[in-house]
């Protein structure tokens, strides 16, 4: 079920419960269980819509500390960052908040792997080169999936391009004259 729809059916189930309960109120009275029982019902949706949207989120657990105040502080805002992003993506706030989201996540990212690696190399950390690879490895997942991305967009506007001229070609008699005077329409 999208999110969209879920949300839908989670307001008309919010309103009907509503009604039900001031309408159980009026014939049962305030003394019989049944309205109360609507009630209870109705203060759940609340708690499961939120359980529902804390799925798509990542939480910093105190477990995730690696000792150091100030990289815990740079994986607490790339996880505020990720965090973000996903917000933007997941309520569509548009484009142009979308891609300032990832661009803030893949510049702290950034900057946060090199301050990191700079931090490791001054202490003198054993596995530095083991770390470094770790964000190489990291970086070049988020390059393919980017590429994959980009690919397989470029073949569904390919697709859907050469389709839709096809269909423009084969359509009806009727249709290429109204194609033209719609286009002549938008030019004067």
């Amino acid at each position: 079920m999208s999110r969209t729809n879920k949300m839908i059916f989670l307001v008309l189930i919010a309103g009907t419960l509503s009604v039900a309960v001031v309408l159980t109120f009026i014939a049962l009275g305030v003394f019989h269980p049944v309205p109360w029982l609507l009630v209870a019902s109705l203060l759940i949706i609340p708690f499961l819509m939120s359980r529902s949207e804390k799925q798509h989120y990542v939480e910093w657990k105190d477990e995730y500390s690696v000792g150091v105040k100030s990289i815990d502080d740079d994986h607490k805002k790339l996880l505020n960052l990720i965090n973000n992003f996903q917000t933007a993506v997941r309520y569509r706030t548009g484009k142009a908040f979308e891609k300032e989201s990832l661009d803030e996540v893949i510049a702290y990212t950034k900057y946060h792997f090199d301050r990191e690696e700079k931090m490791m190399q001054e202490a003198g950390y054993p596995d530095i080169e083991a770390h470094k690879e770790i964000h190489r490895a990291m970086i070049a997942k988020t390059d393919d999936f980017f590429l994959a991305l980009c690919k397989e967009l470029a073949s569904f506007l390919r697709f859907n391009n050469c389709s839709n001229i096809c269909l423009h070609r084969t359509s009806p008699a009727n249709l290429k004259p109204a194609l033209q005077a719609a286009i002549n329409s938008m030019i004067r």
